[in-house]
This record gives C-alpha cells, structure tokens and sequence, in this order.
C-alpha cells in the first residue's frame, strides 16, 4: 500500500560533515518505518553532494522528475526510493 515520504532534510554548510544529517535521516527513516514498507524523497537533480549522500545511505532514483518554475527558470527534481522494512 501506502509509501511514506520524507518532506525535507537539509543541515546548514557550517556544519556538514559531523554526522547530523546522517542522524537526522536515520530518525526520519525510523519513524516512517513505524508505517511504511517504503519511502521516497525529492533531491534537486543539480544537487551531486545531497545525492550522494542519499545513494550513500540506500536510496535509489525510481525515474520520476519533477519540474518547478523558480525565480528566472525551472528546478528540476529527481524522486529517490527506498525499502524500510
């Protein structure tokens, strides 16, 4: 049935790199487990390092895109993927 979904996970660049990202998906992963078999997320297609890191951590592109008018052109985002439990 239903796939949960994690809205947002972002960390400020002053303080990358000391885990709490990491942390705070694994929370997150945690809680939508509770009640889901899966997951997906949104990760701004430009976005190398956020996709590394979600690759990292087992979640994969299912081939969704999305496409958002911004201020002065289009965000394109990719849907990621992941089984919980």
């Amino acid at each position: 049935g239903d796939i949960g979904h994690l809205h947002a996970l972002y960390v400020l660049p002053e303080w990358a790199g000391r885990g709490l990202g990491s942390a705070l998906l694994a929370v997150g992963v945690a809680a939508l487990a509770a009640d889901f078999a899966e997951a997906t997320l949104w990760v701004l297609a430009g976005n190398a390092p956020a996709r590394a890191f979600y690759a990292a951590r087992g979640w994969r592109p299912d081939g969704a895109e999305s496409e958002d008018a911004v201020a002065g052109g289009v965000a394109v985002s990719v849907r990621y993927r992941r089984r919980l439990r």
